[in-house]
């Protein structure tokens, strides 16, 4: 295959109907280039898209700890990667939010994050 460059600028092009694991959803198309790569390499129709940086993931630390009073082996925080971490708050109710602020900003909650279970 020959080399494929990707440009670290946004694109400008938005994918609706991306599915990916339990999540379906809009996502930053990366243009027709990377899909002829992608499709001709893995022998099948693909489009490469990339998340809007805009999106955070929000964890809470009860859950963690809620989460961890049930394993065998607890997990540390760094398997679920969050970019903001909160502490103060009941378990779970990260959940239910539709939006939070901290300071002047104020953060849109727009869905839930699966993981993968491996």
């Amino acid at each position: 295959m020959d080399v494929l460059k990707i440009s670290m600028s946004p694109p400008q092009e938005i994918a609706d109907g991306v599915s990916i694991w339990e999540w379906s959803g809009a996502a930053l198309d990366e243009g027709d280039d990377a899909s002829k790569w992608f499709s001709a390499y893995l022998g099948k129709p693909s489009r490469l898209v990339r998340f809007n940086a805009d999106l955070v993931i929000v964890l809470l630390q009860a859950s963690l700890d809620t989460l961890n009073e049930h394993l065998k082996d607890p997990v540390p925080i760094n398997r679920f990667r969050p970019n903001i971490l909160v502490d103060g708050c009941e378990p779970f109710s990260e959940d239910l939010w539709t939006d939070f602020r901290i300071n002047n900003f104020t953060f849109q909650c727009c869905m839930l994050c699966f993981r993968c279970q491996v």
